[in-house]
């Protein structure tokens, strides 16, 4: 989990939400008092937008470029798929076939007809490249934000239980 310097837990799946929202109707802000995502309808609230992009507490979060996702996937391609030439080979010609705003929709679909569990593969190399950017991203804000185990997930059980064992 991912805290502010007050102790508030930040809402991460909804910071993740954000950043995979490739539209330009809604803008997104990370309320770094209480680690809540708010968002704006660009268009209708005008002067919402204006209040909170002036006021220090709201910091808004950038979207990832459809240019970057799928450069995640022809790395997933180039370094999972090494073995799978037939998908590999289906999934290149989808990608140059499609625009980059559909591509990844389409590969997507590409990976849920394929066996083997390719699209659960994918989820994982996504979130982790995801996860990442965030971090990236909140190494550039003003307020310092940390990474601490929660404790209830797996992750933080494993990683108790291996310093313990020590």
């Amino acid at each position: 989990m991912f805290v502010l310097p007050n102790g508030a837990v930040v809402d991460v799946e909804s910071i993740f939400d954000a950043m995979e929202d490739t539209g330009d109707e809604t803008a997104y802000f990370l309320d770094t008092i209480t680690g809540e995502v708010g968002t704006v309808d660009i268009v209708d609230q005008k002067e919402k937008m204006a209040t909170i992009e002036t006021n220090a507490r709201y910091i808004e979060i950038p979207g990832l470029l459809p240019e970057i996702q799928i450069d995640w996937l022809e790395e997933f391609i180039n370094e999972a798929l090494f073995e799978e030439e037939e998908l590999a080979e289906e999934l290149k010609t989808t990608l140059n076939q499609t625009s980059a705003e559909t591509a990844l929709d389409a590969c997507e679909d590409v990976l849920t007809r394929a066996k083997g569990g390719w699209l659960d593969a994918w989820d994982d190399w996504y979130e982790d490249r995801l996860l990442d950017e965030m971090e990236r991203w909140f190494q550039s804000l003003p307020v310092k934000i940390e990474e601490k185990p929660c404790g209830q997930c797996e992750d933080c059980k494993h990683t108790q239980e291996s310093s313990e064992e020590e």
